[in-house]
């Protein structure tokens, strides 16, 4: 789906959500998609593959994962692009990328219509659940339950 390949550059960037933050260098890989209006899930991978955090939108993917004005940490100045931004997994990325220099994280996303087509594949009642929201909402919520043994970097 799209998302960030999200290697992390050493130029950091300050933000209203209290940064500074370092760069991401990304790839939307379809745009159509990223700007759906629609609910969806969504996840993000380390390049190990390992799941890092289960989010959900019931607006668009490109609520939770926006672009936004920037300044540079040091000089205050407008960075010329918008920047990338995701307030929950941000300080989760910067810390695997100081740890582990080279690391880089993939976002998938799935549309609430999608999802429940792959639900009912495996045998689930999506019409059940009365709405878009409700099946992504439902899904996101049995993930979380295994939030400890998943390690996600999900709080709630």
């Amino acid at each position: 789906m799209a998302g960030g390949r999200g290697s992390a550059t050493s130029a950091s960037r300050a933000t209203l959500a209290g940064g500074p933050w370092l760069q991401a260098r990304y790839d939307v890989v379809d745009q159509a998609l990223f700007k759906r209006r629609g609910a969806c899930l969504y996840l993000v991978l380390g390049n190990d593959g390992r799941v890092r955090y289960v989010g959900r939108s019931i607006v668009s993917f490109a609520t939770r994962w926006a672009t936004r004005p920037a300044l540079d940490a040091e000089t205050g100045q407008a960075l010329s692009n918008q920047e990338l931004f995701h307030s929950q997994c941000w300080r989760h990325m910067q810390a695997e990328c100081a740890r582990a220099p080279g690391v880089w994280f993939e976002v998938r996303a799935i549309t609430s219509p999608e999802l429940a087509k792959v639900l009912a594949s495996y045998g689930g009642q999506p019409g059940s659940l009365a709405s878009a929201a409700s099946v992504v909402v439902a899904v996101e919520d049995r993930v979380l339950a295994h939030r400890a043994t998943l390690a996600l970097w999900n709080a709630r």
